[in-house]
Formats: structure tokens, sequence, C-alpha cells
């Protein structure tokens, strides 16, 4: 009879202790973002303006940065 208890408290102790180790599944969300195009053509621009002064040192004047905007823009829609 002992041994019989003793086996029905192993058995629920490691199930337990077994039920403690389970790995909850991680929900991953997808967040989908819709950008307008002025804000697109406006990081393409900040981005090709950055790369053209890290090359050559000079900034743009705002002709350029303008006209840049303007034809991405003019690509977006």
């Amino acid at each position: 009879m002992k041994k019989m208890i003793f086996s029905a408290v192993a058995l629920v102790a490691f199930s337990f202790a077994g039920m403690a180790n389970e790995i909850e599944e991680e929900k991953i969300e997808t967040i989908t973002l819709k950008l307008s195009c002025a804000t697109i053509a406006a990081i393409q621009t900040m981005v090709a303006s950055e790369a053209h002064c890290n090359e050559t040192g000079n900034d743009w004047d705002s002709w350029t940065y303008n006209f840049v905007y303007e034809t991405y823009y003019t690509q977006c829609s």
C-alpha cells in the first residue's frame, strides 16, 4: 500500500515538474505600414542627399534638394 501511495505521489510530482518546463509559443504580429508618396519621397531624398554628402563632402543646395524630391515624388505617384 505504501508503494502505491508513493508511486501516486511521485507520478503527480513529476507530471507537474514536466508541465512547468513547457515553452509557450510566441505570437508574432506583422505590422503593415502605409506611407504616403510624400513620406517616401522625403526619405529617399534624405538618403540620397546623405550619400552624396558622404561621397563628396558637399551638401545639396535647395534647388537640387527640391528637384530630387519632386523626381522621387513623381515616380511614386
